[in-house]
């Protein structure tokens, strides 16, 4: 029987097919070593827009075509206790020599496009000094260029240099990084220019954004926030207690646990005959008989414990590392791991040694036995249950207060007593044993479709993955992701219809079976359904079938943010419907004052799938929509800040911010403030922490009440 060590490294190898491809990191391309390289790293690479070109393959030839659009990417990385500067932003008055430059050597088949994309900087304040943008870690800078039609075919040089200062605690040293990239323009026809890129071909570079620097001094702390309940939290807490049990039903039948039921029923039933059968000459007077009830309820409830116990063991470690990327990545890759052993490319198997510590205790007897043959039981049958029960967890798992650790727990419990259950039912009625279907290729039907649903999950992590480490995604887009469960619900479609096999499955039915042809029904269905999401309206929006189960699924693939509105809109973008949303909280509470507002604080998060759930379903609603619209709109990424808000606060400062104000740092987290007089801000009435807004009408009304009375903006009809 083949090891799991050598499964795990199959499963590595699927993952790595799966990233292979991805661009190189960069190399060196220097041609001087001012002082400041001692100080600081750069590496620099040039490759396609377009994320699918071959030229972007590691070892991959820069060859480009004339009308292509080009990537220059310049990652920095100071070296231990130094910093530099940003390029696109500063604070108003700080020094020159505090913005870093780029300046590009004449080339007249090239032209650079703008703006520049950079990594959001750091905001450093010192007492006397002010604030100031700065890296202390790794950052990139992103300047796109078009090869111009008329480009002269053959060999070619982009140079620059990166004019910048480096420091530490007590000295800055000024360095100029000179640089050469040789690529190739290639005899090929030229790339028609597209209308998007005519428009951004008239862009001139612009000086850097200033930003008003902020109080040096803190802002003012809050007194300790009463968080108010959460809306619907009964029905939230019930909803989630039913997936758990949803999940424990659909772990029963998989090829791990469903033969195993009547053996282990036997096996406590056997216990408790044993004593009812004379003794032998010669050896001592039987015992007592045990009941069956006693027995299966231990046997039940010992399982049931370890689960729920496992499960509330294993948050701390998601929920501590659920929003890195290698966490995702990681998951991301077991549940690819999983999929292809459900879908019969081998199977999982757990260690020897493990089985047998446990199943040496089973000859014990009596409730010593029976406790180790739930025990064995469950270590066996965890190769089958960890996808479904770790996916639950990983999935629905956010505790940060009691009421969310009562909340996993119970959940966990239904999860666990949801998975005993049948045994203590079966031993009440033995007969019943009888009426069970026997196991055979059916189970391996549903091993195979939840293969399916584990891929689906799998693309769902490593999504999460790359939009964790880049912000923004170039592989695996909403649009693949999304086109890529449309495939899969048509696959598994075709396999229910029995048009192909997989390993496992033996033998050729002559007919077809009533539920595998429903399910069918509804895969397709759902790929039918789901399709129209991967078009574009006219005015380039996302079409968005209708319905909850879109809308669910919509979030859970975790949609990109369509980021601020530029222009002159106060309320949005009146031609697409877009609401205006802001990066920076001073920058929000400036505007609002200005204009007579108060502040709606949103504390998101770029992998939150409620999140997006709230942004993209509830928030687009038109009387959800025109009150959100009176208010100025604030974006605080607890995670990675898009880049596109320049925003002043990294998403490290955004969560240490709310987990101080507010005393929670659950997702999403609405709050209205406004600006006080001696700079800070004030909460108005309590947060608003329902988590996923299942209470429409509860949210207008949060958004209604502080509306009251604000002057030019009050409603009329707020009740």
């Amino acid at each position: 029987m083949k090891t799991l060590a050598r499964y795990v490294w199959t499963g590595l190898g699927a993952l790595m097919l799966l990233t292979a491809g991805l661009p190189a990191r960069g190399e060196s391309f220097a041609v001087n070593t001012p002082k400041t390289a001692e100080r600081i790293d750069f590496k620099v690479d040039l490759q396609p827009a377009d994320p699918f070109s071959d030229a972007n393959k590691v070892g991959a030839a820069r060859d480009f075509r004339r009308g292509e659009v080009v990537r220059l990417v310049i990652r920095g990385t100071p070296r231990k206790g130094f910093h530099t500067y940003p390029i696109t932003r500063q604070y108003r008055g700080e020094s020159q020599s505090s913005v870093s430059r780029i300046e590009y050597g004449k080339n007249d088949d090239i032209q650079p496009l703008w703006p520049v994309a950079e990594s959001p900087p750091e905001t450093v304040m010192e007492e006397g000094l002010g604030a100031y943008l700065e890296y202390r870690t790794s950052f990139t800078w992103t300047q796109e260029f078009y090869i111009k039609p008329d480009a002269k075919p053959g060999p070619e040089h982009l140079r620059f240099t990166i004019d910048l200062t480096v420091c530490d605690e007590s000295t800055c040293l000024p360095g100029r990084h000179e640089f050469d990239v040789p690529f190739t323009i290639v005899d090929s026809p030229v790339v028609a220019a597209t209308p998007g890129l005519e428009e951004r071909l008239k862009i001139t570079k612009a000086p850097p954004v200033e930003y008003v620097a902020p109080p040096v001094a803190a802002l003012p702390k809050l007194p300790p926030t009463t968080v108010a309940p959460r809306a619907g939290g009964l029905g939230e807490l019930l909803g989630f207690m039913w997936q758990g049990v949803l999940w424990g039903a659909l772990s029963l039948i998989t090829p791990c646990v469903f033969p195993m039921i009547p053996i282990t029923v036997s096996y406590f039933l056997k216990q408790s005959e044993k004593s009812h059968f004379p003794a032998a000459a010669g050896s001592s007077p039987a015992r007592k008989g045990r009941s069956p009830i006693l027995l299966a309820a231990i046997y039940s409830a010992t399982i049931a414990l370890v689960l729920t116990v496992a499960g509330v063991l294993l948050l701390p470690l998601v929920q501590r590392f659920s929003q890195h990327w290698g966490t995702n990545l990681v998951l991301g890759g077991l549940f690819v791991f999983f999929a292809l052993s459900l879908f019969g490319m081998y199977d999982i198997v757990l260690p020897s040694s493990l089985g047998r510590l446990t199943a040496a205790g089973e000859g014990r007897g009596g409730l010593v036995g029976v406790v180790f043959m739930a025990l064995t039981f469950t270590v066996i049958s965890f190769a089958c249950v960890a996808p479904f029960y770790g996916g639950f967890i990983a999935l629905s798992a956010a505790a940060a207060s009691t009421a969310d650790w009562l909340k996993l727990v119970l959940g966990a419990l239904a999860f666990s007593v949801t998975f005993a259950l049948p045994f203590f039912i079966l031993a009440l009625f033995p007969f019943l044993l009888k009426r069970l279907p026997k196991s055979g290729s059916w189970l391996n039907t549903v091993k195979v479709v939840m293969g399916f649903l584990e891929l689906a999950a799998a693309f769902k992590f490593l999504r999460a993955a790359e939009l964790n480490y880049f912000v923004h995604t170039e592989f695996l887009t909403y649009d693949l992701v999304l086109g890529v469960y449309i495939a899969l619900s048509a696959a598994c479609g075709l396999y229910l219809l029995g048009v192909y096999r997989l390993p496992h499955d033996h033998g050729v039915s002559e007919t077809l079976s009533v539920p595998r042809l429903l399910f069918s029904i509804a895969f397709f269905g759902l790929a039918l359904y789901l399709l129209p999401g991967l078009f574009k309206t006219a005015d380039g929006e996302q079409q968005r079938p209708q319905g909850t189960v879109f809308a669910w699924l919509d979030s859970f693939l975790l949609p990109e943010d369509a980021g601020p509105v530029a222009g002159p809109a106060k309320g949005g973008d009146a031609a697409s419907g877009r609401l205006a949303w802001v990066g920076d909280l001073q920058d929000g509470l400036k505007q609002a004052a200005t204009e007579n507002k108060l502040v709606f604080l949103d504390f998101t998060a770029t992998t939150c799938t409620n999140c997006k759930y709230n942004e993209r379903a509830v928030f687009s609603k038109p009387e959800v929509k025109d009150l959100l619209r009176q208010y100025v709109l604030v974006h605080l990424y607890t995670d990675n800040v898009p880049p596109e808000y320049h925003s002043t606060t990294t998403g490290a400062e955004n969560h240490d911010f709310q987990q101080t104000e507010f005393q929670d740092d659950k997702l999403p987290l609405y709050a209205i403030v406004k600006l006080k007089e001696d700079g800070g801000f004030e909460v108005v009435g309590r947060p608003y922490v329902e988590g996923k807004i299942n209470n429409v009408d509860g949210f207008a009304r949060f958004l209604q009440d502080p509306l009251k009375g604000v002057g030019p903006v009050a409603r009329a009809d707020a009740r």
